[in-house]
């Protein structure tokens, strides 16, 4: 079986630690006997390496998976490269984050399994009327390159019309702050099946996250608490031929009527464990990828 290792973004109170969304990875890890490391991410971003890597520990000799925030597509090219110095190969090269990441770079490889989508490159709200008349005339749901806004929805997330999408681009771009990236994305409002009422506002759609790793199918389970069966979705092994990433996620929504569609992709390590999904399947996975034929 191949070494294996695996990087955390430190807890911003106890920088030995990973932060808590990760917590019950690391204890996973452990278990599993596969170490970990941490790095400080506000100090990368900023350019202080030496406070970044004060935690991070011996250099490990195994290749290293990042799992962790979203990071622009600079920020992770920094810290492949800080890494390299250190003696460390993240298996995701910047390369293959971008391909992943950012919407324009992997929609060509989903959108004959999804919905339409245009988009621009910046926040001119002009420009996004322009464009958005390709789709029709409304309902529309925006997001950036790498993120939308749902944890404020609909405000930043759904125009009515092409004279609502100023309003909600301004939402979606003071939202996501300096976490915004590249562009906006304009889409036809998809009506999706709901399972449930959201206990903090809001509602529960039928949705699922896959991962791949190294060309395989690791994990299907639901995004939420309450889905369906994923079991029952269609077979998209085809996707580790056309998204040329090593490790990355794809999200799968269903609509009222029960068609799925692929939703999006996403960089594997910066995409987030489902509620439901066990961390010890999940990388007992990757080692069984890693392991010897």
């Amino acid at each position: 079986m191949r070494a294996l290792s695996v990087l955390f973004p430190a807890f911003c109170h106890g920088l030995r630690e990973p932060d808590p969304e990760f917590q019950r990875e690391a204890e996973a890890l452990e278990n599993l006997g596969i170490p970990w490391h941490v790095v400080n991410i506000s100090a990368l971003n900023s350019g202080d390496l030496a406070s970044a890597f004060r935690y991070f520990g011996e250099a490990p000799l195994s290749p290293m998976i990042y799992r962790g925030w979203i990071l622009h597509p600079e920020e992770f090219t920094a810290l492949h490269e800080a890494l390299l110095q250190r003696g460390c190969q993240l298996l995701t090269s910047p390369a293959a984050y971008r391909c992943a990441l950012l919407f324009p770079e992997f929609f060509p490889a989903i959108a004959d399994y999804s919905f339409p989508a245009v988009w621009i490159t910046g926040k001119d709200p002009n420009q996004a009327i322009k464009i958005a008349r390709q789709l029709g005339s409304g309902p529309y749901f925006i997001k950036d390159f790498a993120k939308s806004a749902k944890e404020i929805w609909p405000n930043g997330c759904v125009a009515t019309n092409e004279q609502e999408l100023p309003t909600a681009i301004q939402a979606l771009v003071e939202y996501r702050g300096d976490r915004f990236e590249g562009g906006i994305v304009i889409r036809p409002l998809i009506r999706l099946r709901c399972l449930d009422q959201n206990p903090f506002g809001g509602k529960i759609f039928e949705e699922y996250r896959l991962f791949f790793f190294q060309g395989r199918l690791i994990s299907k389970t639901a995004y939420d608490r309450v889905s369906g069966d994923a079991a029952a979705l269609p077979d998209y092994g085809f996707l580790s031929q056309r998204i040329h990433s090593t490790f990355f996620s794809a999200d799968v929504v269903m609509t009222e009527s029960g068609q799925p569609y692929l939703l999006k992709a996403g960089d594997g390590g910066s995409s987030a464990l489902p509620p439901y999904a066990s961390p010890m399947d999940f990388y007992k996975a990757i080692l069984n990828v890693l392991a010897p034929a």
